[in-house]
């Protein structure tokens, strides 16, 4: 139903300063501090983006519906294990399957580059997500929790 094609350079750049501009308000709304929040996306950055270009085995794609873009991924080469840092439907098309056609578009692509598992993260608050996750096979690895307190 759905494929992925590497971003164009010109939608790399569009997508990559919106993925960290939202990265920052999902750590914020999860409970880090502004001063924690920018820590860690400045540790990220230099893991993933180190000279001003993405560290290798780092793919990011547009998901292609027919011939329309209607999402996209950022995927991690780690050996065996690959992990998804982004995953992006169009937010006016959800709910349609093109979440769960995306997923299997990224275990296709995995699996034919010799990977036998896919890891991710989620917000706790993304319950449609972790839905959709638990559904396609994924398995709960760990847990963390926060209580806040007033």
């Amino acid at each position: 139903m759905v494929s992925l094609q590497p971003m164009s350079a010109e939608g790399f750049d569009r997508w990559w300063s919106r993925v960290w501009t939202e990265y920052r308000a999902e750590l914020i709304a999860a409970g880090s501090t502004e001063a924690a929040a920018d820590e860690n996306i400045s540790q990220n950055l230099s893991a993933v983006y180190p000279d001003g270009q993405l560290a290798p085995g780092n793919h990011v794609f547009d998901v292609i519906n027919r011939e329309d873009v209607v999402g996209c991924v950022w995927l991690a080469d780690r050996g065996d294990e690959w992990f998804i840092y982004d995953i992006e439907v169009t937010e006016s098309l959800r709910g349609r399957g093109m979440g769960r056609a995306t997923m299997q578009a990224i275990e296709q692509f995995v699996r034919g580059r010799g990977g036998t598992r896919i890891g991710l993260s989620v917000f706790g608050h993304n319950a449609t997500a972790q839905k959709l996750y638990l559904s396609e096979g994924y398995e709960i690895t760990r847990l963390s929790m926060m209580k806040k307190l007033n």
